[in-house]
């Protein structure tokens, strides 16, 4: 069968090239024009399926919410397909569901809001099996729809089907080729020219540093525009609402940041002192201004883009270098700008450790390898992620080693000492902050108890509190107690039955294919990446002998996979942060590599990597991680007690029934106003409209109670009096006239009058008084 294989594969190649050698020109061209046109038209012509909900089919499902099935007509052209919502795309269904004549809505909103508010409100989601889609829903009255008299009935314009996408694309790939391996065709002379501007890699070593100060100073103005942009309509992140308030982790991180700089204690957070450090240093560095504070990190991780892009330039051209830092860059948007979590901290460390990796493999200075794969090991330590990456990357270095005639036991094991010395870092730090080592890693014992039970991370803590709680209660509050409690229990669930175990492992490796990779592209975008990921691989493989780079990608690639099924349903594509510019890279990789290999070589033009001078990336790599490594110590140093905020004493409390909280609002807080009326938003403090606010959070989950009448103010603020000092105070203020901006402030708070706001408890400011 061996023997057979390569002849099957030689006829395979033999045909296609006579197919495409025979085929005349003009049947691709006529080909072409005529998908293009077929897909222009069915765009402009998009049919609009109405379906008429049979109530009988209606079925209740949580409060006021009620879920209907509903099935494409069959009449329509193969060629369009509905699109309803999904997880990364919120708002793709077009759907407009009526009761009676009567629009209902808002659309596109959570399942939360629906069982919980109902009044009309509405979600178009994909069913569980083709062709099939679910209506969730909430009568305008909140009565129930089966019973209430009423009809309903649903119209929505069908999009185009993605394999009619792809087939128009396939087409007009297929005539451009065609086109340029015709020498007398004009179309050769510009993809020569095309070709040396995108893929010369001259361009990424270029002395002159314009055009690379150019592209840096572009790439942090469009990054700051997107924050300014939340800020001005009121859109929110997942984690941050209108790009300001932080939620959830946002919000601890943010809470651990100013306890550790006013107490030298950082609580919870001790298990990532490194991001807390990191942030806590550009807080000071703004003066507790948080939107300055958030400016600030997204410009440095910028920085860091432009830097890993730098070298993607140098190895595969300016084109692929394009391609890499828009893709890390819409996951930063995603995952990392307008929030402080610790996605910053290490998607900046592992894009510096991965521009060292690039520029050490065309190098003989192992040294700069080693140093990467500590920075690498720090930014795991930072956002714990894919650590399985580690041991594929000793391999590596072994590996470089030895094709530089070098010994590959030796800097394995120097590679081994580098992990290792990063490790000791981080302990170093959380033994500074009063941390227990040994619990460093807590949360992946409930990743593991999850895995055991065939269930995510959270299964122990939501699904089985009263386990939970009594494994809490043995603990006696010994963090690293209570993770080998966990871990305990998941090895006896694992030996009585592995096979839940395996099977998670294999589910999670799925997962990982099917929504981490390219989770910030949509569409026939996301599908053509991920087939280019996948070529990579192949690619990759093939060329590893010859391009130490090549080894590197698949390398990590490997290693994120087998860490993807132990941790794919820890959080998403977010615990990747570390290694995520690896996919984008791979993808770019394959397709350079396969064009330089068809089209480029029937032009006999190659462009190979020149002995270009690589200090000024050096250089800045390493300046990046002097800015980075000084940002991380010196909250450690003793400047931290000196802008250490001091409690106030000898103020007059407020009436009795009323708790008394001193606080600087706008600096060393933060505040939304929300505005209902005709004033302007502002972006210094920021000021939205309610109607912008609402429009921007009504399908985020985490946002299910966040209901409120405007004008309202929202407060995060650190109390300052001794009392509970550097406690985050929630509150909020309904009064016409706004709070103070910069000045000492008394508030008086009722604690009966309470309102749940993104998944926290915020109390009512019944009164305020301005301190000299």
């Amino acid at each position: 069968m061996r023997s057979r294989l390569p002849r099957y594969l030689g006829r395979c190649k033999s045909t296609l090239v006579h197919l495409w050698l025979t085929t005349p020109g003009w049947v691709l061209y006529l080909a072409a024009v005529l998908g293009v046109a077929a897909w222009l038209a069915a765009s402009v012509n998009r049919p609009v399926a109405r379906v008429e909900l049979d109530t009988s089919s209606v079925q209740p499902e949580l409060g006021y919410a009620y879920v209907v099935k509903i099935e494409w007509p069959r009449a329509t052209p193969l060629i369009f397909s509905p699109l309803p919502d999904s997880r990364l795309r919120p708002t793709a269904s077009r759907l407009k569901l009526y009761e009676g004549n009567r629009p209902l809505g808002p659309a596109h909103s959570s399942h939360g809001m629906i069982r919980k508010v109902g009044v009309g409100r509405y979600s178009h989601r994909q069913g569980y099996t083709w062709p099939f889609s679910r209506i969730y829903f909430a009568a305008s009255d909140n009565t129930d729809p089966r019973t209430n008299g009423r009809t309903y009935r649903a119209a929505y314009p069908l999009s185009i089907a993605p394999w009619f996408d792809a087939a128009t694309i396939l087409l007009v790939l297929l005539a451009f080729f065609r086109a340029i391996s015709d020498r007398r065709s004009r179309a050769h002379r510009a993809l020569l020219a095309g070709s040396r501007f995108f893929l010369d890699p001259a361009l990424g070593g270029r002395r002159n540093p314009w055009l690379w100060l150019i592209l840096g100073l572009a790439a942090v103005g469009i990054v700051w525009l997107y924050i300014f942009g939340l800020w001005w309509t009121g859109n929110s992140t997942y984690l941050s609402i209108a790009g300001i308030l932080p939620m959830s982790d946002s919000q601890g991180f943010q809470k651990c940041a100013r306890a550790f700089v006013d107490l030298g204690q950082i609580g919870g957070c001790h298990r990532r002192p490194i991001d807390a450090s990191f942030f806590a240093s550009i807080w000071l560095l703004s003066n507790r201004h948080l939107e300055i504070t958030l400016l600030l990190q997204a410009a440095l991780l910028t920085i860091c883009v432009l830097i890993f892009a730098k070298e993607v330039a140098r190895w595969l051209g300016f084109g692929a270098a394009l391609l890499v830092a828009v893709a890390v860059l819409l996951f930063a948007q995603r995952h990392a700008f307008a929030l402080s979590m610790s996605e910053n901290i290490g998607l900046a460390l592992g894009l510096l450790a991965l521009a060292l990796f690039l520029n050490v493999a065309d190098r003989r200075r192992l040294a700069i390898a080693h140093l990467g794969l500590a920075v690498l090991t720090v930014a795991l330590h930072a956002r714990s992620g894919a650590f399985f990456v580690l041991p594929f990357l000793i391999l590596w270095i072994g590996y470089l080693a030895r094709k530089q005639e070098r010994s590959f036991f030796l800097h394995s094991a120097v590679a081994v000492v580098s992990v290792v010395g990063a490790t000791i870092f981080n302990f170093t730090l959380i033994l500074s902050l009063g941390g227990d080592v040994l619990a460093s890693n807590e949360n992946f014992a409930q990743v593991f108890y999850g895995l055991s039970v065939g269930g995510t991370w959270s299964v122990l803590k939501h699904g089985q509190p009263e386990l939970y709680a009594s494994l809490k209660e043995i603990a006696s509050g010994d963090p690293a107690k209570f993770a080998a409690g966990i871990y305990r229990l998941a090895l006896e669930r694992i030996w009585n039955d592995p096979g839940i175990f395996f099977v998670s492992l294999l589910k999670n490796a799925a997962r990982y294919h099917w929504t981490i990779l390219f989770d910030y592209a949509h569409g026939p975008v996301r599908g053509a990446l991920w087939l280019a990921w996948i070529a990579g691989l192949f690619v990759s493989a093939f060329f590893t002998r010859s391009d130490p780079r090549a080894a590197l990608l698949l390398a990590i690639a490997f290693g994120e996979m087998a860490s993807a099924s132990v941790i794919a349903t820890a959080g998403g594509a977010r615990v990747f942060a570390a290694t995520s510019s690896v996919q984008p890279l791979l993808a770019a990789y394959a397709l350079v590599r396969i064009y330089q290999s068809t089209v480029l070589s029937r032009l006999n033009v190659s462009f190979a990597a020149s002995e270009i001078p690589t200090g000024r990336t050096l250089r800045a790599a390493y300046s990046m991680l002097v800015v980075i490594g000084f940002a991380i110590v010196l909250p450690h140093s003793s400047v931290r007690k000196a802008l250490a905020e001091k409690p106030v004493a000898g103020i007059e409390e407020c009436e009795r029934g009323y708790e008394t909280v001193v606080a600087t609002l706008h600096r060393n807080a933060v505040v939304l106003t929300v505005r209902g009326d005709t004033s302007p938003t502002r972006l210094w403090p920021i000021r939205v409209h309610y109607k912008q606010l609402a429009a921007g959070i009504s399908y985020n989950p985490w946002l299910v109670d966040f209901q409120f009448e405007s004008p309202i103010q929202i407060v995060q603020a650190p109390q300052l009096l001794e009392n509970g000092f550097a406690t985050l105070k929630r509150l909020y203020w309904t009064g016409r006239d706004e709070l103070p901006s910069g000045p000492l402030v008394r508030l008086c708070v009722d604690h009966s009058e309470k309102r749940r706001f993104g998944g926290g408890r915020y109390y009512r400011i019944v009164s305020y008084k301005v301190l000299d």
